[in-house]
């Protein structure tokens, strides 16, 4: 696979975990998530990312082992400055990003 079919790839599959996540988080629990993210100085860290992100969602019990999956894979694409946290400018910003990509 050359470099250019690797970056497509990457980007659909970036897509498809954004749109699957914010798929799951009803509107109104975004301001909640966001109150996770601001009561933080420095941002969630891994755990914390997937607690509230995770309780922010209307999941089955059968997804939320696909969903955490996802989930992780989704901190290490956002946190963009590899500092081991996300901010909520990081996960705001990746989310436009990937929805004007779209």
């Amino acid at each position: 696979m050359d470099n250019a079919e690797e970056e497509k790839k990457k980007t659909e599959t970036t897509a498809s975990i954004t749109s699957t996540i914010m798929l799951k988080i009803p509107a109104d629990s975004m301001s909640l998530l966001r109150e996770d993210f601001i009561q933080s100085d420095i941002g969630l860290d891994m755990s914390e990312f997937l607690v509230s992100v995770v309780s922010a969602m209307s999941l089955a019990d059968s997804e939320m082992l696909l969903m955490v999956a996802d989930l992780i894979d989704f901190f290490h694409l956002v946190d963009i400055n590899g500092d081991g946290y996300m901010e909520w400018e990081e996960f705001v910003m990746f989310i436009l990003d990937a929805v004007v990509k779209e």
